[in-house]
Parts: structure tokens; C-alpha cells; sequence
């Protein structure tokens, strides 16, 4: 089968710069994710990183979805931000590039990925971003990650009633909590008794369409509002039986 061509920075940024969508964004900001785009690429021919491996899937799917999180963002409190299951840096990465004065933790539990994520982020020169290499259940145990987290982002990574209890522990009182999802209501309500045994409240729910995507998405923004009970995170066997 023939080799799909290299997508290159300088294709990407010439997409971003006539985009609508980045019209936004500060100018320094697009060739440093043109440069990210092309790095992904490239590490996505030698190990799987994304399914997306065309220039345009990766703007809208990747780059554009990602920074919808930015008014979130810019709205959440002081502090470090934490990226569950990075994987690809998806939001993470973009996000560290469009808010170099926000702190960006990437939490990844395969140790060759999370290589690529530190390889990426010193090739970028970006001096907010940290990548630790542990799953999400053990790593929320630790002092210095527990409840240690302004904001806590995870993208695609498992149904919402487990994210809740992976991603909650790592918030500070009053911290957000922000679960991009594709639009299903089922999955929502079926996230409720975790909601309610880790004090999480359900703040905004931002809905949108993304070109590529197939169906709708929404951001779903969470509040930690209560003390967090010591019993969370369970291991992750105990999550996947069942709600707490």
C-alpha cells in the first residue's frame, strides 16, 4: 500500500492562517500547532498515536476540537492543569501552546507515548508542560497529585460515570472538571451516582459541531463543591463493575 505523504508545518499553518475558527487565536500561536500537527504526523507513521492522519482531519478534529476548551479555560480558577490519558496530547498540548502561562500536566500510563509527549513538548521549547507516566486510579492517590489540580481535562478516554472517579480526585475544592463527549444523554444520567459520591456538580454544557466529527459533541464542566471521600478513586476493576 502506498505511503500516505507527510503532513508538514508548513501545510498546516497555511490551513490555520485561512481558517474562520482561528481567526481568534494570536498569530504566534498558529506556527507552534502547525509545528505540533507535524510532529504528530510523523510520530504517528512509526507507532499508532490517532486513527486521523489526514491534514484536515487533524485541524478540525484534533486542533480545532481541542481548543474549544480555551473560554473554559481562561474561566477556571488559578493553578495547574491536568490532561487524563493524553495519549496524542489531545487537549493538552494545544492547550499548553495557546496559555504558556498556565502549567500543563500530561498524565499518560503507556511509558512510549508519554516519551513521545516530553519528546514533543522540548521540541516545541513549551516550559509549562510536565508529563507523568502512571494510570489515573494510582497516580490520585499520591499527596503530590491528589487534589492538587485547578482544572482537570479528559478527551475521549472512557464512559463519563469512570472519568468522574478517575479525573475527580485530582481537583482542588471548587476546581472544574471538563469531559469532552459526543452528545448522549444516557451517558449523563448513568454518571449520576458517581456525580453524587465525589461531591461533582454539573456547571455548563457547551454543545457544538465539529466538520469531520459525525455527530454532535458537547463539553460537559463539572464542580467539585464537597470534601473528597478518601475511598476515591476505587481500583479500576471496581470502577468497570459498576457505579459506587
Amino acid at each position: 500500500m502506498k505511503e500516505r505523504p507527510q503532513i508538514t508545518a508548513a501545510e498546516m499553518l497555511s490551513r490555520l492562517e485561512t481558517a474562520a475558527w482561528t481567526r481568534e487565536l494570536g498569530p504566534e500561536m498558529l506556527e507552534p500547532l502547525a509545528r505540533y500537527i507535524e510532529l504528530l504526523a510523523a510520530a504517528n507513521r512509526r507507532f499508532n498515536l490517532t486513527a486521523i492522519r489526514d491534514a484536515a482531519g487533524m485541524e478540525q478534529l484534533h486542533l480545532r476540537d481541542s481548543l474549544t476548551l480555551l473560554p473554559v479555560v481562561d474561566r477556571a480558577p488559578s493553578g495547574p492543569l491536568l490532561d487524563v490519558g493524553s495519549g496524542a496530547g489531545l487537549p493538552g498540548l494545544p492547550l499548553a501552546i495557546a496559555r504558556p502561562d498556565r502549567q500543563v500536566c500530561l498524565l499518560e500510563s503507556m511509558a512510549r507515548r508519554a516519551d513521545y509527549l516530553r519528546e514533543t513538548a522540548a521540541a516545541l521549547g513549551l516550559g509549562n508542560i510536565r508529563v507523568l507516566t502512571a494510570r489515573a486510579e494510582e497516580a490520585a492517590r499520591d499527596p503530590a497529585w491528589r487534589e492538587h489540580f485547578a482544572l482537570v481535562t479528559a478527551r475521549a478516554v472512557a464512559p463519563l460515570g469512570t472519568l468522574v472517579e478517575l479525573c475527580v480526585p485530582y481537583l482542588k475544592r471548587d476546581g472544574l472538571f471538563v469531559a469532552m463527549k459526543s452528545d448522549d444523554p444516557e451517558e449523563l444520567a448513568a454518571a449520576d451516582p458517581a456525580l453524587e459520591a465525589l461531591r461533582v456538580e454539573l456547571l455548563e454544557r457547551h454543545d457544538y459541531d465539529i466538520p469531520g466529527a459525525g455527530k454532535p459533541r458537547c463539553l460537559l464542566v463539572f464542580r467539585r463543591t464537597g470534601s473528597l471521600p478518601q475511598r476515591f478513586p476505587r481500583p479500576l476493576a471496581q470502577i468497570r463493575r459498576g457505579p459506587p
